[in-house]
């Protein structure tokens, strides 16, 4: 299982993440403070987290969801295929989201609404 903990900028603990996630498959709005933008599997196999995923003896096939720390909202973005997206990063405008396939490195784009 992945638990993933929000901290503040100081390091004070926030709490747990909303939904299952890495922080290598999160990005955070520089527009926005309390946005973040995470690639979370819609399925977790039984692993040890997150050695192996690292090591590639796991993949995930993620959404990506839009969530509001404060007020724990979510938004979710299907996928048009099975992608375990890793390096995410926003275009300087934040109505494109640009990720990594971690299966063959190909280069995505979603476009945020």
């Amino acid at each position: 299982s992945v638990d993933t903990l929000i901290s503040n900028s100081s390091g004070g603990n926030i709490g747990p993440m909303p939904v299952k996630a890495l922080p290598e498959k999160c990005v955070w709005s520089k527009k926005v403070k309390d946005i973040v933008f995470c690639a979370s599997p819609l399925i977790m196999p039984g692993a040890l987290y997150p050695d192996d995923w690292y090591v590639g003896k796991v993949s995930f096939g993620d959404a990506v969801v839009k969530i509001n720390i404060a007020s724990r909202a979510i938004i979710s973005f299907l996928l048009p295929e099975t992608i375990d997206a890793t390096k995410l990063f926003l275009s300087d405008d934040e109505t494109n989201l640009f990720f990594i396939n971690k299966g063959d490195e190909s280069l995505w784009k979603l476009r945020i609404p």
